[in-house]
C-alpha cells in the first residue's frame, strides 16, 4: 500500500485550504483534518469556510477547560461540538472537510443515536407551544435568564422568546402570536436590535450529557466520519502525546488527592492504540518547506515597490502559467484593490462572489474576491497564485473586519438593591419598582427607595430623571434621611466646586487647541518594511487607531492621546508605529515606563525591529550604568540617537533634546502625578501617547469631557481567550492542582500575596505543597536589582512558581505564564485585581485567576462586591468597563489636582457626569435646561408587566426612555421595543407619546404641560410667555401660563390635541 504524500505546505493556511478544496473538487469522500493546534485549525476553518461556503467545512473544538478537572465544557464550546456532531450523522448534508486537533479528536463524544432527539428545529409559520419549547431547551441543557446575551440563555415573555442557542454566533428572537411563529430574527446581545431575518432555526444541545444513561459507551470521531482521508499537519502528532500525558498526570494528581479518580480517562478518551489504529495511515501530511521551497511559494511585498500596482502587473504579465486571484478581508477593501489593480493591468479585474468562480473564470480576467488571509502564496500544483491586499496596500490592508464600539457603560444596569441618587432627597437604595391603581382607575409604576431610619419613597416613573446610578462603594456609604438638609448643603456645595471645575478644564481645552507641533508624515518605503516585521495580523481596531495617530501626527497640532486597551490587546504594536512614524520622519522619541523590568521589555523589542534601519536605541534606569546614561544623554542633546526608553529620569533636568516629537508612556495609570506632570511638561510643544489596561479614573473621566482624545482597543486578537476567574475559600488541594497542572503543561504559574510579611508563610506552604516545583520570589523589601533579576529571568523561563506581591501587576511579560493564584484578594484593589489576572494567558492558551479568599465574606461587603464584579467581568476587553466601574467605586477626585478619591464618591459617575457635562455647558455660554419640562395629561403611560417581564429590565428602559432628547433616537427605540418584546400595548403606546410630547415641548422651551377633559395649559420655562405664544388661536393668559380650553375626555384625542398645540407654537416661533 502506497504511503501518504507529504506537501510541503505549512505556514500557509491559504495553500492548506486551497489544496483541500481542489481534492475536494476531484474527490467528493469527506476530509478529516488534524491540525496541530486549536488555533491553526480555527484559522484553517475560516479559510475554508470563505472559499467553500458556511456548509463546506467545519471546525470540532476541543474542550475549553483541562481534562478530567471538570464534567463539562462551557455551553458555547458544548453547542459547537453537538452541532458538529448532529451535521456528520447527516452523510447528505455533512461537510465536505472537517477541521480539528488532538485534544478535540483524543476526547471520547456522545452516540450517534443521540442526536434523533438532542435538537430542537422551529419554522416560520409553523405551530409553536413557548411552554412546551421552553421545556425541551432545559432539558438540552439551557437555563432561563433575564437578559439574554450569553450561549444557553434563554428568557420569554408575552409574545417574544428569547434563545442563545449554544452553537451560534448570536442570539435569536422567535415573535409567536396564537400559538403559531410569526418571525425569527438573529439580534445583537449588546443593543439588543434585530440583525437578519430567517425562516428555520435550528437549537442545539448545550450539553454533551443529553441522552445518556449510566455507564453507556460513548463513541469517537473516527466512528462519525469512517469514510474519511485523514490528513495530518506535522506537529499533531507531537501534540497529541502531550494531551495524553496531561490526561496521565492529571488522573495521578487526582488520585494523590482523592484516593481515586471518579473520571475513568479510558471512558473519556481514546487509548494509544486506538489513536494509533486510527491515525497510522492518513492519506497525506502537511509539512514544513525548507528556505528555497518556502521562498518559491510566496508571493513577493508589492507594497514595498514604490509603484505597487505596477509590481502586481508585473508579476502577472510574467508568469502566464498561474491563475492569480486577488484577495482582501473586507468587501471595501476588496474594491480598493480591484480599482488598483484595474489601473495597471491591460485585462479586466472584476469582483466574483465565490472561489470556484475565481478559478473558472474567463482566461485573462483578474478575479478578486473576499477571503480572510494576510498574505498570498504561490502554489505551483494548483498553477495557482493568489494575491492579498496586504500585499498591495500594506499595513493598512491587515486588520479588514470592523471595530468594536465600546461603550464602557453599556452593561452597567440599575438593579434592585443598587444605591441611586435622587437628586432632591439625596442616597437611597432602590428596593422595588411597583404598578400601583391611581383613584381613576389608570395604573402606573413606581420606585420604591429605601432611606435612613426605614424611610421609604416613592417615586413615579414619571419622575425617574431626578434619580441617577450610584455605582459607588455601598458599604462606605450611609443612606441619606429624607428629607433632610444635609445632602442640600452637600448637593449645594458640589454645584460651585464643579462650576470651578469646569472653568478650568475649558482654559486647559483652549490651550491645547491653540498649540502647534511638528507635522510628522513617515516615508512609506521603510514604514511599511517596519510593519511588516509584526509577525500577527492587526486588529480592526489597532488599524483604525493606527490611522488616527498618523492622522494626528501630521495635523501640526500636538497629539494628546489615550489608547485603552486589555493586557494582550495590541497596545505595544500601536506605539511601536507611533514611534517608527517619528524616526522614520527624523524626529527623536522618548517612551517612559513606571518599572524597570518594563524599560527592558521595550528597550528588547524596539531594538530588534528598528535594527534593520539602522537606528540606535537608549536606556535611561537603574539598570543602566552611569558611562551608559551619560552617553545616551549625549547623543539626544546632540540628535544622534533617536529614541530613548526610561522610567521617569526622562523627565529630569539633565535628559535634553535636540528634536523630541513624540513622548510614549506604557501603563500611564502607573505613574505618579509629579512623574506625569512633568512628562507632560516634556511633551508642551509635542506629541503624546498614553497607553493604559485600567486607566486610572482622573484620566479616564478627562477623555470622557475632552482634554485628551480617548480610542479603545476593544478587538481581541482572534487567538486569545477570555482568563478564567472563579472566586472561593482558600483549598489547599486546589492550590496543589493547579500548580501542577500548569507545569504539566509546560507552563508556569504567579502566586500573589497582599503584603511582604505573608511572603515567608505562603513560601513554607508551597514548599510543602509542591515541593517539587522550582519557586521564585519577588517583593518590595528586596534590593532593586535582585528584584529586576528575578522578575527577567522569570520572564525568560527560569522558575515554575513566581511567589510575589502586586509589584508583578505590570512591567512583566511571562508568555508561558497561565496559571495565577492571588491569596487575600479582598485586600487588593479592583483595577490592581485586574492588571494581575492580565499578567496570564498572554498566548493562545487559555489562562486561570483564582482568587483565594482566607474568610467567607459577607455578600454586600465592599470586598465581595469587588470579586464578584472582577469574575462578572472576566470577558476579553473588560478593562474599560472595570475602569467605568472603578471610576464609581474609588471617585475621579479633582482633574486638575492630586486627590484620586474625591467628590464622585459621594455622588457616584452618572450625577456627577450630569452636573460637570451642565458647568462646562454654561463655561462656554450655552443655554441650560434647568429640568425636564413636566407632562401632566392624566394618563402618562406604563409598561405592564405582561409586556416585559422582568423588573430589572423594565427600570432601565423606564431609565433610557426619560434620558432621550432627540425624536430619531425615540424612533429607534420604539423600534427596538416592538422587536423585543412584540406590538406595543397601549400603555406603552402612550407612555411613548408622553416622551415625544416631552422632547417636543422642550425645543419649544416649555416647562410644564397640562392637559385634562376641559383643555391644555402651557407653562414656558422661562416664566414669561413669549409674544409668539400669544399669537396662537384660541390661547388665554392666566397666572404666568397659556389656557386652551377645548373639550378632550378621550385620551388618544388630549394626546394628539396637545402634540398638534405643541407644533403650532413650534412654527409659530420660527416665523416669528
Amino acid at each position: 500500500m502506497a504511503g501518504p504524500v507529504d506537501l510541503p505546505l505549512l505556514g500557509s493556511v491559504g495553500a492548506i485550504a486551497a489544496d483541500l478544496v481542489a481534492r475536494i473538487a476531484a474527490d467528493p469522500a469527506p476530509i478529516l483534518y488534524i491540525a496541530a493546534s486549536e488555533r491553526s485549525a480555527a484559522a484553517l476553518n475560516r479559510v475554508l469556510q470563505a472559499m467553500l461556503g458556511p456548509e463546506g467545512s467545519a471546525h470540532f473544538p476541543a474542550w475549553d477547560v483541562p481534562p478530567l478537572e471538570s464534567d463539562a465544557p462551557s455551553r458555547a464550546v458544548a453547542g459547537r461540538r453537538m452541532s458538529v456532531l448532529r451535521w456528520l450523522t447527516n452523510r447528505d448534508k455533512r461537510p465536505a472537510i472537517l477541521v480539528t486537533a488532538p485534544a478535540a479528536a483524543l476526547r471520547r463524544v456522545p452516540p450517534r443515536a443521540v442526536f434523533a432527539d438532542a435538537h430542537v428545529e422551529l419554522k416560520r409559520r409553523a405551530p409553536f407551544d413557548p411552554q412546551a419549547f421552553a421545556t425541551s431547551l432545559e432539558r438540552l441543557g439551557y437555563s432561563f435568564d433575564g437578559r439574554v446575551d450569553e450561549a444557553g440563555e434563554i428568557a420569554r415573555s408575552a409574545r417574544i422568546f428569547d434563545v442563545f442557542p449554544a452553537a451560534a454566533s448570536h442570539p435569536c428572537r422567535i415573535e409567536h402570536a396564537e400559538g403559531q411563529v410569526i418571525s425569527i430574527a438573529s439580534y445583537d446581545p449588546a443593543t439588543q436590535r434585530s440583525l437578519t431575518q430567517t425562516d428555520h432555526l435550528i437549537v442545539d444541545a448545550a450539553s454533551e450529557t443529553i441522552g445518556e444513561e449510566g455507564d453507556a459507551p460513548r463513541e469517537t470521531l473516527f466512528d462519525y466520519l469512517p469514510d474519511a482521508r485523514l490528513v495530518l499537519e506535522e506537529g499533531a502528532q507531537a501534540r497529541a502525546e502531550i494531551v495524553r500525558d496531561i490526561i496521565r498526570e492529571s488522573r495521578e494528581a487526582i488520585e494523590l488527592r482523592r484516593g481515586h479518580c471518579p473520571a475513568d480517562p479510558r471512558r473519556l478518551f481514546l487509548d494509544p492504540e486506538e489513536w494509533q489504529a486510527a491515525t497510522r495511515a492518513p492519506a497525506l501530511r502537511i509539512t514544513g518547506p525548507d528556505d528555497d521551497e518556502a521562498a518559491s511559494r510566496r508571493v513577493p511585498r508589492f507594497s514595498l515597490d514604490p509603484r505597487p500596482a505596477r509590481a502586481l502587473a508585473d508579476f502577472v504579465g510574467e508568469n502566464p502559467a498561474l491563475r492569480v486571484v486577488l484577495s482582501a478581508p473586507s468587501e471595501a477593501l476588496a474594491q480598493e484593490l480591484r480599482r488598483r489593480a484595474a489601473r495597471r493591468l491591460d485585462g479586466p479585474v472584476r469582483s466574483v462572489p465565490s472561489w470556484a468562480e475565481a478559478l473558472d473564470g474567463e482566461p485573462g480576467t483578474l478575479p478578486v474576491l473576499v477571503l480572510p488571509l494576510a498574505h498570498g502564496f504561490v502554489s505551483p500544483e494548483l498553477k495557482l497564485a493568489v494575491v492579498t491586499a496586504g500585499d498591495v496596500l500594506g499595513w493598512r490592508a491587515e486588520s479588514g473586519g470592523e471595530t468594536v464600539s465600546a461603550d464602557p457603560f453599556g452593561n452597567d444596569r440599575l438593579r434592585i438593591g443598587d444605591l441611586v441618587v435622587h437628586f432632591d432627597h439625596g442616597v437611597g437604595a432602590l428596593e422595588a419598582i411597583e404598578t400601583l391603581e391611581i383613584a381613576d382607575g389608570t395604573r402606573t409604576d413606581v420606585l420604591r427607595l429605601g432611606y435612613k431610619d426605614g424611610a421609604t419613597l416613592m417615586v413615579p416613573v414619571a419622575e425617574i430623571d431626578a434619580l441617577s446610578r450610584y455605582g459607588g462603594d455601598a458599604a462606605s456609604m450611609p443612606l441619606d434621611k429624607l428629607n433632610g438638609k444635609r445632602w442640600t448643603a452637600r448637593r449645594n456645595a458640589m454645584v460651585q466646586e464643579v462650576k470651578t471645575l469646569a472653568e478650568g478644564m475649558l482654559e486647559l481645552a483652549k490651550a491645547r487647541a491653540k498649540g502647534s507641533a511638528e507635522t510628522v508624515v513617515p516615508p512609506a518605503e521603510p514604514f511599511q518594511r517596519f510593519c511588516d516585521a509584526f509577525p500577527f495580523e492587526l486588529t480592526p481596531d489597532q488599524g483604525a487607531i493606527v490611522e488616527t495617530i498618523l492622522t494626528d501626527l501630521g495635523s501640526g497640532r500636538p497629539m494628546d492621546r489615550l489608547v485603552c486597551g486589555d493586557v494582550g490587546f495590541g497596545k505595544t504594536e500601536v506605539a511601536l508605529r507611533a514611534i517608527a512614524a517619528v524616526v522614520l520622519s527624523g524626529g527623536q522619541v522618548a517612551l517612559a515606563a513606571p518599572t524597570t523590568v518594563l524599560v527592558k521589555q521595550h528597550l528588547r523589542n524596539l531594538r530588534r525591529r528598528l535594527a534593520p534601519f539602522g537606528i540606535e536605541v537608549g536606556e535611561l534606569s537603574r539598570m543602566a550604568s552611569a558611562r551608559e546614561m551619560k552617553a545616551t544623554r549625549a547623543g539626544l542633546a546632540d540628535g544622534s540617537l533617536k529614541v530613548v526608553v526610561g522610567t521617569s529620569a526622562i523627565a529630569t533636568k539633565a535628559t535634553r533634546f535636540k528634536d523630541l516629537r513624540l513622548v510614549v508612556l506604557d501603563e500611564e495609570q502607573r505613574f505618579g502625578t509629579r512623574d506625569k506632570e512633568s512628562l507632560r511638561a516634556r511633551a508642551r510643544h509635542c506629541h503624546r501617547l498614553a497607553l493604559t489596561a485600567t486607566p486610572i479614573p482622573r484620566t479616564l473621566e478627562a477623555g470622557f469631557v475632552g482634554l485628551c482624545d480617548l480610542s479603545i482597543l476593544a478587538t481581541p486578537p482572534s487567538n486569545r481567550q477570555p482568563v478564567y476567574t472563579e472566586v472561593r475559600a482558600l483549598d489547599e488541594d486546589l492550590v496543589r492542582d493547579v500548580l501542577t497542572r500548569e507545569k504539566r503543561r509546560a507552563g508556569q504559574s504567579f502566586v500573589v500575596v497582599p503584603r511582604v510579611s505573608d511572603i515567608e508563610p505562603t513560601r513554607a506552604l508551597l514548599q510543602r505543597l509542591v515541593p517539587d516545583l522550582s519557586l521564585r520570589v519577588a517583593h518590595g523589601r528586596l534590593p532593586a536589582e535582585e528584584i529586576d533579576a528575578v522578575m527577567l529571568g522569570f520572564g525568560e523561563g527560569e522558575g515554575d512558581v513566581l511567589l510575589a506581591t502586586n509589584l508583578i501587576e505590570s512591567g512583566i511579560d511571562v508568555p508561558r505564564a497561565n496559571t495565577m493564584i492571588v491569596l487575600s484578594p479582598e485586600l487588593f484593589g479592583l483595577s490592581q485585581l485586574h492588571q494581575l489576572r492580565g499578567r496570564v494567558g498572554r498566548s493562545a492558551r487559555r489562562g486561570y485567576a483564582y482568587l483565594l479568599t482566607e474568610e467567607v465574606l459577607e455578600k454586600d461587603s465592599t470586598a465581595a462586591r469587588r470579586l464578584r464584579c472582577l469574575a462578572e467581568l472576566s470577558g476579553l476587553g473588560s478593562g474599560f468597563l472595570i475602569s467605568a466601574r472603578d471610576l464609581d467605586m474609588r471617585g475621579a477626585g479633582d482633574l486638575l489636582g492630586e486627590t484620586q478619591a474625591g467628590h464622585m464618591k459621594l455622588f457616584g459617575i452618572d450625577l456627577y457626569r450630569q452636573m460637570l457635562e451642565r458647568a462646562l455647558a454654561e463655561a462656554e455660554g450655552r443655554v441650560v435646561e434647568e429640568r425636564r419640562p413636566e407632562i401632566s395629561l392624566g394618563t402618562e403611560g406604563f409598561i405592564p408587566p405582561d409586556y416585559v417581564g422582568d423588573p430589572e429590565t423594565r427600570i432601565d428602559l423606564y431609565f433610557r426612555l426619560a434620558r432621550l432628547t432627540d425624536a430619531a433616537d425615540l424612533s429607534a427605540f420604539e423600534e427596538e421595543l416592538a422587536d423585543r418584546f412584540g406590538t406595543m400595548p397601549a400603555p406603552v403606546r402612550r407612555l411613548v407619546g408622553v416622551t415625544r410630547l416631552r422632547i417636543a415641548a422642550s425645543a419649544a422651551g416649555l416647562g410644564r404641560i397640562e392637559a385634562g377633559p376641559g383643555g391644555i395649559a402651557l407653562a414656558f420655562a422661562g416664566g414669561a410667555i413669549p409674544d409668539c405664544a400669544r399669537a396662537l388661536e384660541g390661547g388665554e393668559e392666566k397666572k404666568g401660563r397659556l389656557v386652551f380650553k377645548r373639550a378632550l375626555e378621550d385620551v388618544g384625542a388630549r394626546i394628539a390635541a396637545v402634540e398638534d398645540l405643541v407644533a403650532d407654537l413650534d412654527d409659530s416661533c420660527a416665523a416669528a
